[in-house]
């Protein structure tokens, strides 16, 4: 199911903050995604992932600010999530199967909050 919520400012930052695909079967990330190049939140939790979506899905979201992807059944991250500069929160709680983050996530200055499953070992790549 996809939700776009609408602020209430006229501002045009603000037209799409939220894109929110949870709770769904999804099993690769929607198209509407990497078309949403003004959202600052997008919550895939809940879903069948087992990817990421690939490097594609995520070069078109400068803007992006929170990222929830909890609750799937992805392995890896892509190393286009390097490039999500303004990322603030990134959230990867009980994906099972994750065992790769890619080594550029580091370089995120914008990251405040960062939810990794608790499986180990990582492997740093």
């Amino acid at each position: 199911m996809s939700v776009v919520t609408r602020s209430r400012t006229s501002s045009p930052r603000e037209k799409r903050s939220l894109l929110s695909f949870s709770g769904g079967d999804l099993s690769k990330v929607p198209r509407e995604v990497v078309d949403a190049r003004e959202a600052l939140i997008i919550d895939l939790s809940g879903n069948n992932l087992s990817t990421s979506g690939g490097d594609w899905a995520w070069r078109s979201l400068p803007d992006l600010r929170a990222l929830y992807l909890s609750d799937n059944e992805m392995n890896s991250l892509p190393r286009t999530f390097e490039n999500l500069s303004r990322l603030e929160v990134l959230n990867l709680q009980r994906n099972k199967q994750m065992r790769e983050i890619p080594r550029g996530i580091i370089h995120l200055q914008s990251l405040r909050e960062l939810h990794l499953p608790k499986i180990y070992p990582y492997d740093i790549d």
